[in-house]
């Protein structure tokens, strides 16, 4: 490749090969019609619906941060990977999609592992992209290396690695599916540096342009009368509203269901499912509802 305004001569010397090598590989200048595995996971987020990240800029992420921008998403820089993590998982339960957080190597990857748990247990759908060391260091002590999969795996629905730039679209649509797939919560999925500088054809890149949608438990119609016959001859009804419940949006049908005079209660999460000057609201004596229940519902 020659460079304008550079002679011949000098272009083809083993030096300046290296260099333009170098500029054109990691830096983008040169052909057009190649993009790096960092702008391929933007535009896959972007068809996936995300619009946002979170996450502090390192690599072997800068590659992704940047995609981001020229992709259109809102970048929301942190100070630290634990609150960048904390926060998309609040976002992603908030907006019912998941939130990502894009956290760098090493100690950038290990500060999420803490949100990850939290986000498991409380049913929040986050995805976190980890940057890992490079293959060409694997197992060599590379810089901030770790095996960062076994980090996130106990605390994760699902996690993954990207193991080649042409498979980021097929494991991020995967991952971003976990994440919301049943009952909700974090999956991990590891970017070696190698994959998110590595540069391919634009028409060689295959996006998943199919939106991950939430899915939601149809129990069994036989099941549902066995509750409407226990809460129907129980003497003292109670109905417990938890985070499930406004993660599925439940709140006009289940005031609909307390309207017909059953008293209710509800988790920390769960309040303002049903708006709290409902007659029926029983939180402020919630200890004695609990210990009088004779049946007691459980939604979400």
């Amino acid at each position: 490749m020659r460079a304008r305004g550079i002679p011949a001569a000098i272009c083809e010397s083993p030096l300046m090969r290296g260099v333009l090598y170098y500029l054109t590989s990691n830096r983008g200048v040169g052909s057009m019609t190649e993009i790096n595995g960092g702008r391929i996971a933007a535009r896959q987020l972007k068809a996936a619906g995300v619009d946002t990240l979170f996450g502090v800029v390192a690599g072997p992420m800068i590659e992704i941060f940047a995609g981001a921008q020229q992709e259109g998403l809102k970048v929301v820089g942190c100070r630290h990977e634990m609150n960048a993590a904390f926060m998309a998982s609040a976002w992603g339960y908030l907006k019912r999609k998941p939130g990502v957080v894009v956290a760098g190597s090493g100690p950038g990857m290990t500060n999420t592992v803490t949100p990850m748990y939290v986000a498991t247990a409380s049913a929040m759908p986050l995805v976190v992209l980890g940057g890992s060391s490079y293959g060409s260091t694997h197992r060599l002590g590379g810089f901030q290396e770790a095996d960062q999969v076994a980090f996130a795996t106990p605390g994760c629905k699902w996690t993954g690695q990207v193991d080649s730039t042409e498979r980021i679209p097929e494991l991020l649509h995967l991952a971003l599916g976990r994440a919301t797939n049943g009952r909700p919560g974090a999956v991990y999925l590891d970017f070696p540096g190698h994959h998110v500088r590595r540069r391919l054809a634009e028409e060689d890149v295959r996006l998943r342009l199919s939106t991950p949608e939430i899915t939601r438990p149809h129990p069994d119609p036989a099941a549902l009368e066995r509750v409407a016959d226990l809460l129907a001859n129980a003497q003292r009804p109670l109905i417990v509203v938890g985070k499930g419940a406004a993660w599925a949006d439940a709140g006009a049908p289940l005031e609909r269901l307390v309207n017909l005079g059953l008293p209710y209660v509800t988790s920390p999460m769960g309040r303002g499912v049903i708006p709290d000057d409902n007659p029926h609201f029983m939180n402020s004596a919630r200890s004695a509802a609990l210990k009088s229940a004779d049946a007691i519902l459980m939604v979400g």
